[in-house]
């Protein structure tokens, strides 16, 4: 969501070229390193903003360099190629160590705050994908809209609102993460609140907002809660009606 408008409005004209930078270091519970569809978000959202082009920071620490390594590579340079393939976008929060105070140029509500009851928090980030282009010519699979809290119980009373339209139970999945043994790379405890977004539910291009307010809190419950992680997945098909793969999850068992 880092926005670098100014910096392209200031260097026009001037013989100077903007290059933001894309790191490929997300260091989640779940991932080291950003995986192709996180960096297509991120590379997409930069385009969107006609900067003159993208430094890739630090990617030199994926050596030695695999086969998934070189299809980022390939990809980032063409927002038309990445239209219609898979992204995950993220807004910024803590890694295994607590988040700085400055994550990028402009990034607005960095993850994770604390939720009060009676007071909604909103947390806004932009999204390059052209949905309602795509879901007429029936290319959109599935999105899917992710939100972590941290220190909730079965006994709180959570309102969700993206875009200013409340999101309703029948789309949601809860994933009790409370206490985990073990995880990909490190613990986070909490609740995952997974939407699966209908057509009228789907994120514009461009800003976009989640609001998150805390109704009813369980009294009995001393810390905080904590919004910390917002996540937006988009999943493609590869032609109009097309199947996902070799393999359909939706069409049941295989062999292989």
């Amino acid at each position: 969501s880092a926005d670098f408008s100014a910096f392209v409005e200031a260097a026009k004209g001037r013989g100077c070229r903007v290059l933001p930078a894309l790191q490929n270091r997300v260091d989640s519970d779940r991932v080291g390193e950003g995986t192709i569809e996180m960096a297509r978000a991120g590379a997409c959202n930069y385009w969107a903003q006609d900067v003159d082009g993208i430094y890739i920071a630090r990617w030199f620490g994926s050596w030695p360099y695999a086969a998934n390594f070189y299809e980022k590579l390939r990809e980032v340079a063409y927002p038309e190629v990445m239209a219609t393939k898979d992204k995950v976008y993220r807004v910024p929060t803590e890694g295994n160590t607590p988040a700085k105070a400055a994550i990028a140029p402009n990034v607005a509500d960095p993850l994770p705050v604390e939720l009060a009851q009676g007071q909604a928090v909103q947390v806004g980030f932009t999204v390059s994908d052209d949905l309602k282009k795509w879901g007429k010519a029936k290319r959109v699979h599935e999105v899917i809209l992710r939100v972590r809290l941290q220190q909730t119980t079965e006994r709180d009373r959570l309102r969700f609102v993206f875009n200013g339209k409340e999101l309703s139970e029948a789309s949601l999945r809860k994933i009790n993460q409370m206490y985990v043994m073990d995880a990909p790379r490190y613990r986070v405890f909490g609740y995952w609140f997974v939407f699966r977004l209908d057509a009228k539910q789907w994120p514009v291009r461009g800003r976009n907002v989640l609001e998150v307010e805390l109704l009813k809190r369980d009294g009995q419950a001393l810390p905080a809660v904590r919004l910390r992680d917002v996540e937006l997945e988009i999943k493609y098909l590869m032609g109009k009606n097309y199947h996902r793969g070799l393999i359909d999850v939706d069409l049941g068992p295989d062999e292989l």
